[in-house]
């Protein structure tokens, strides 16, 4: 897998200044492919060899193939963890984050697929591999009215492990809290990833206490 990774991205470096050109619309049609295949993984956070090694694969004769694209995700970002949240978790923790970043807007018409989305991108901000001006131009592209927007359904939320366990300890970190985050498990670890992006108060902090104890 790994071989075949690195000669799709070689052959995507030395064909010229045209995937430069239209990097937009790939990482749009690796997006697209991404989310047909039920994978949350959002392809703004991909680097350019990653985005190429990706885009091919899923352009292959193998592009259904979910465990394929999943695997080579796994080589390029590391082991995945998964948390559930619901919708209207998920939808508190967006606007609250939006909010923050001084971004306009309400996501409570937004659907389940695109407040994920949001989701992953905002969790990325804050890794430094997306920008604010991208997680605008993307909520500025999304339509309220869809069906499920009411529905309080729960989720389950892809993403690297190695971001998720950077991201919760930076978190309780800037709260002053002393917790060792490479001795929780994924369930606590998507917990406490998910207070902590809804508010950072000593009520937080108390339900942070109890996760880990």
């Amino acid at each position: 897998m790994k071989r075949f990774l690195l000669t799709t991205a070689l052959v995507l470096t030395t064909a010229g200044a045209g995937f430069a050109q239209d990097n937009s619309q790939i990482r749009a049609q690796v997006d697209d492919a991404l989310t047909k295949l039920n994978i949350n993984v959002d392809a703004s956070t991909l680097t350019d060899a990653q985005l190429s090694e990706i885009f091919l694969l899923t352009n292959s004769a193998d592009s259904g193939n979910k465990a394929r694209v999943e695997a080579a995700l796994s080589d390029m970002m590391g082991p995945m963890a998964s948390m559930e949240a619901s919708s209207s978790q998920l939808r508190t923790s967006v606007q609250n984050s939006l909010d923050r970043m001084g971004i306009e807007g309400d996501v409570s018409t937004l659907s389940n697929a695109d407040v994920t989305k949001l989701y992953l991108m905002l969790n990325s901000a804050e890794m430094g591999t997306a920008t604010e001006a991208q997680i605008q131009e993307t909520f500025a592209t999304m339509q309220p009215g869809s069906s499920d927007a009411e529905t309080d359904t729960m989720l389950v939320i892809n993403m690297p492990e190695s971001q998720l366990r950077t991201s919760v300890g930076n978190r309780l970190q800037t709260m002053g809290l002393d917790i060792d985050v490479d001795a929780l498990s994924q369930a606590q670890l998507g917990q406490i990833h998910l207070l902590t992006t809804s508010a950072t108060d000593s009520s937080v902090a108390a339900e942070i206490e109890a996760i880990v104890n």
